[in-house]
């Protein structure tokens, strides 16, 4: 499974309508929501503004996606699938239409829809997907600052942080040499496995 590094984005021009393609790494159906809000906040005075995303949620593949007046699945069915073929997760497609003033027909739209997502995968940096367990452990207050900013430094996610009695971490480390050496030196020795998440490598 793979996913982009960053968002790209593309136009292009068929028979005078404008399709503008953003692709856009995404993490949960809130990122999609947020992604969406302000596509919409920028392009106020397009004609349609379609989208395709898949994104995990509980480890099960999800899809969300629209024609946004568009003839049904002239739009969102293209898309999904040029995301499908590519094998992408965790990631938004959408395309901005500004009609041109002539009507490309039900094939038309599928192709153009179609081409507009593959033609922004091409620009994208795609990168491999992996399992990672998600390790919580416990610090007080006086490490917390040195642990923070030992984390930033490694290749590690950190998921959350809570502050109790002491400060509590879910950390989900890439390199299990990374993780070892971490333990070492800040002498952690309980770390508990919570949950396995799909990341990218």
């Amino acid at each position: 499974m793979k996913t982009i590094k960053e968002t790209v984005t593309n136009t292009i021009i068929i028979d005078k309508s404008k399709f503008i393609t953003y692709l856009i790494p995404i993490n949960n159906k809130q990122d999609l929501q947020d992604s969406l809000a302000s596509l919409k906040k920028q392009y106020l005075d397009a004609t349609h503004i379609c989208y395709a995303s898949i994104y995990l949620e509980n480890d099960l593949q999800c899809y969300k996606s629209s024609d946004d007046g568009e003839p049904s699945n002239t739009a969102k069915v293209p898309i999904l699938n040029a995301l499908k073929q590519n094998d992408l997760n965790n990631v938004l497609c959408a395309v901005i239409r500004y009609f041109g003033g002539i009507k490309l027909g039900a094939g038309g739209l599928c192709r153009a829809y179609g081409k507009s997502c593959l033609e922004a995968i091409k620009l994208a940096t795609i990168i491999d997907m992996i399992y990672c367990d998600v390790y919580q452990f416990k610090v007080p207050y006086s490490m917390d600052k040195m642990i923070s900013y030992a984390l930033k430094n490694l290749d590690c996610i950190v998921f959350n942080k809570n502050y109790d009695i002491d400060v509590l971490y879910e950390v989900c480390f890439k390199n299990s040499d990374e993780l070892n050496q971490f333990k070492t030196n800040f002498n952690i020795l309980e770390l508990k496995i919570i949950n396995k998440v799909l990341v990218s490598r």
